[in-house]
């Protein structure tokens, strides 16, 4: 069970990620780069849709994956967070992910 300190530190460390990324986002619209828009789409009805990401920290020999699920209108369902220990390949990290969700459910 991680320690309040520990989540607190991990979650430091996920925002200063996104705060690097939203600049980096920034500084290639202003230089004119293109980037690819992702728009969430609804799934079919009475079906649920799963979105997983995955974070890798290879100085750290640490992995994060996470996923959200919603329903056919957007709605929240059910979330998670997991940290592990290793270096896969991102599409490893994401399959990992997605079998906890189906484990979860």
């Amino acid at each position: 069970m991680p320690t309040v300190f520990n989540v607190i530190r991990g979650a430091r460390n996920s925002l200063q990620d996104w705060v690097q990324v939203q600049v980096k986002h920034n500084r290639q619209q202003r230089t004119g780069s293109k980037l690819a828009r992702n728009i969430w789409t609804r799934p079919a009805r009475s079906t649920l849709k799963c979105n997983v990401d995955t974070a890798c920290y290879v100085e750290q020999n640490l992995y994060c994956v996470g996923a959200c699920i919603r329903d056919e209108n957007g709605m929240f369902v059910q979330a998670f967070v997991r940290n592990y220990a290793g270096k896969p390949l991102i599409a490893e990290a994401e399959a990992k992910g997605l079998l906890e969700v189906l484990v979860c459910l």
